[in-house]
């Protein structure tokens, strides 16, 4: 091989052309905007308490609801420290660097993972999807919010990857038991759905060592299987202690079980998988458009499966199965997920990083005549996703929980360009208002904001 075809250098060159994009994808937002749920993280994030305190406080961080992902809690607080300083300084960037950079990394390393897995599929579709990849809504966006989906997407990405490269290539640096042990660790404390397919993970491939046993398999059952009852001691005694030791109060465990157990669950996962599997790999904005997408990428991605030789089809079935239960698990308590303007969110990150590595796999299976066109697939849905572009209505389009705080965040901007104006006059929500006062007390310097557009 070429060291200009090596996976190393072109998954490089990928995720470069990809972070370009998605930086360019950023700056067409304008900054984004400031979250009704955001402007209250960045007041608790930035108060003046010991950060243990801070990080372990699911009253504030959780709105109460305790759900041991106090992982994500401490990027939050870093993501916080850059929003709030940039804040200080003037500039309304409402951006998540976390966001950013767990980003890329997922990115990068299925595509370096995928090009030596894949080896079939033609280098060009990789570059492409990378781009696709880069210009979903829910990256190019990448409001300050929470970290958790794309940490637990990242943790997901290199366990299942990684373990694929460490079946194929026992000495595969990036299969190693340590790092494959912190991708769990991390996706297990960073998210429910984190902790909830690192377990579907470990069924899938403790069914593949009882028909097929490798040794390795075997070491990465008992590694995941030791996490998950070191993340369920955690869950249940080790968190709720810190928690009442460091704030003085019991850890709310109703969010967890609040759940229905009747086929709606089933439904509802059927409806979110599927929509976004159609938004994922056809670019599809509409949810009426990406639900039908959805089925026929499926039932395309099933068909291919039968000429699959490493991968038995159960295993892509259970992998659905699994997403679909965490799907409808997901909606089941909180519905508004199956709204237009939320359904696209980042909420399915963590399972596409599962449902990428099936993709992969199964169009590397395309017989020949059809490898050499597979590229067309992700630049159909680079086409689609530039569509919005062309359109500032659509860029831009309002969103009904948050059309008060998209409305003020133009305001917002104002008041830090203008330090000096009585912020109360610009009848700012509360939550804003308060961030405006610390702000104030904190020393804003302002930057002259005045070209920076509104939105």
């Amino acid at each position: 091989m070429k060291k200009s075809d090596s996976p190393m250098r072109g998954s490089l060159l990928a995720t470069l052309f990809a972070g370009i994009v998605l930086v360019l994808g950023i700056l067409c937002h304008a900054g984004g905007y400031l979250h009704w749920e955001s402007s209250a993280f960045l007041l608790h994030y930035t108060a003046d308490r010991p950060l243990l305190k801070i990080i372990f406080d699911p009253a504030k961080n959780d709105w109460g609801l305790y759900q041991c992902r106090e992982l994500s809690y401490f990027v939050d607080w870093l993501d916080a420290q850059a929003v709030y300083q940039l804040l200080l300084a003037g500039y309304g960037w409402f951006i998540s660097l976390a966001a950013i950079l767990l980003s890329l990394f997922t990115l990068w390393f299925q595509q370096y993972a995928g090009r030596r897995l894949f080896p079939r599929l033609p280098g060009v579709f990789f570059t492409l999807h990378a781009l696709a990849f880069a210009l979903l809504p829910a990256l190019t966006e990448s409001l300050f919010f929470r970290s958790s989906k794309f940490l637990a997407a990242a943790g997901i990405t290199v366990l299942v990857f990684g373990t694929a490269l460490r079946c194929r290539f026992p000495g595969c640096r990036w299969g190693k038991l340590s790092i494959l042990g912190a991708a769990a660790l991390a996706a297990s404390f960073s998210d429910r759905q984190g902790i909830f397919f690192v377990t579907a993970f470990t069924g899938i491939i403790s069914v593949m060592q009882l028909f097929h046993p490798r040794r390795i398999l075997q070491k990465v059952i008992f590694l995941c299987a030791g996490i998950i009852l070191f993340q369920a001691a955690a869950n249940l005694w080790i968190v709720p202690w810190i928690i009442k030791e460091l704030n003085g109060y019991q850890a709310d465990f109703s969010y967890q079980g609040n759940f229905q157990t009747d086929l709606s669950l089933f439904r509802s996962g059927v409806i979110f998988f599927t929509a976004n599997l159609g938004h994922a790999f056809t670019g599809l904005n509409s949810l009426d458009a990406a639900l039908p997408a959805g089925g026929v990428v499926f039932l395309f991605l099933l068909f291919l499966q039968r000429r699959q030789r490493h991968l038995p089809g159960w295993v892509f079935c259970g992998a659905v199965l699994s997403v679909i239960v965490c799907s409808g698990l997901m909606v089941s308590r909180h519905p508004p997920l199956l709204d237009k303007d939320v359904i696209f969110a980042n909420y399915f990150l963590p399972s596409l990083a599962l449902l990428t590595f099936f993709y992969f796999a199964a169009l590397s299976c395309l017989p020949e005549r059809f490898l050499k066109v597979s590229f067309i697939l992700p630049l159909l849905a680079i086409l689609l996703r530039l569509q919005p572009y062309l359109f500032p209505e659509q860029l831009f389009k309002t969103d009904k929980y948050q059309k008060t705080y998209q409305e003020a965040s133009g305001k917002f901007r104002y008041f830090l360009a203008h330090p000096d104006c009585p912020y109360k006059m610009l009848l700012m929500p509360g939550r804003m208002e308060r961030l405006a006062e610390k702000l104030l007390q904190d020393g804003l310097r302002g930057a002259g904001m005045e070209k920076q557009q509104h939105r």
